[in-house]
């Protein structure tokens, strides 16, 4: 292989003089590794001069064993699954529970409405709306109180349902029938 420097000149001659001519050697065929085409043998993937520094490859997974980083993960998925499954069969559960008191209510069926309320209460206890709509049910039942006893534990929060809970408390209280 024949390397030639010209500077703008095709016969060779730059503003500085002459150009030689230079013979250069060809380059030593490098044997390439199986496992890897790109890569020399000798030289990691890392060690590559002009690439990016590449993560090492990862280890070698025996065919008939799970690593126990594998089986933690599994579990951990598995255990997550669960859970997502039976917060979704309670969500389920608690909006079946309210729309069937809603029915029955609308029937004026007050046991079968307070059974319903009280289910999904326990289903959901943190949530006041549910609880709310439970001492609803039970003051349109004539059972005040029960109901009273349900607003008392809204009574302490500072939202819509513990403001309405204090009004109705108040309300039970002056008409004791």
């Amino acid at each position: 292989m024949v390397l030639l420097t010209i500077a703008g000149c095709q016969d060779g001659n730059t503003p500085a003089g002459p150009v030689e001519k230079t013979a250069v050697a060809p380059a030593a065929p490098v044997e390439k590794s199986k496992a890897s085409p790109s890569v020399p043998l000798g030289r990691t993937a890392v060690q590559k001069r002009d690439a990016n520094p590449v993560v090492a490859p990862a280890k070698r997974v025996q065919p008939n064993r799970v690593q126990p980083e594998r089986k933690e993960f599994e579990a951990k998925a598995k255990a997550a699954q669960a859970k997502f499954k039976l917060e979704q069969a309670r969500r389920v559960a608690v909006a079946k529970n309210e729309t069937s008191a809603r029915s029955f209510a609308a029937q004026k069926n007050w046991p079968q409405a307070i059974k319903s309320q009280r289910e999904a209460v326990r289903l959901q206890p943190e949530d006041r709306r549910m609880r709310y709509m439970l001492g609803i049910t039970l003051l349109q039942a004539k059972r005040q109180q029960e109901a009273k006893a349900v607003f008392q534990k809204l009574a302490g929060t500072e939202d819509q349902f513990g403001a309405n809970a204090k009004r109705l408390i108040q309300r039970i209280d002056s008409d004791p029938r």
